[in-house]
C-alpha cells in the first residue's frame, strides 16, 4: 500500500473522525424526527477536516524517518543526563 492508502486506512481511527460522524448523526436525528434519513452526509466544513486529516498523516508516513528518528547525538545527551532508561531508540 503507498501512504496515501495507509492514510485512508488508518485517519479515521487517530484523528477520532468517528467523533464527527456521530455529532452529525445525532443532530440529524434530532433534526429530522429521529429517523435519520439525511444520515451520511457531511458538510463542506466535514469534508475539508476529512480531507485535512488525509493529508496529514499522508505526509507523516512520507516522512516518519526525520520524524520519528531520534538523531544519534540527541539520544546520546539525553542518555548522559539520565533521560534514557534502558528505552530503544532506532539510532540515526
Amino acid at each position: 500500500m503507498n501512504a496515501r492508502n495507509l492514510a485512508m486506512c488508518f485517519a479515521p481511527s487517530l484523528f477520532d473522525a468517528g467523533a464527527v460522524w456521530k455529532r452529525k448523526s445525532l443532530r440529524r436525528r434530532a433534526r429530522c424526527g429521529g429517523n435519520g434519513a439525511h444520515d451520511g452526509v457531511l458538510s463542506t466544513k466535514d469534508l475539508d477536516q476529512h480531507r485535512a486529516e488525509h493529508e496529514c498523516l499522508t505526509a507523516m508516513i512520507l516522512n516518519a524517518k526525520d520524524l520519528f528518528t531520534v538523531r544519534a547525538r540527541l539520544q546520546r545527551d539525553l542518555h548522559q543526563q539520565g533521560h534514557i532508561h534502558g528505552m530503544f531508540l532506532r539510532r540515526a
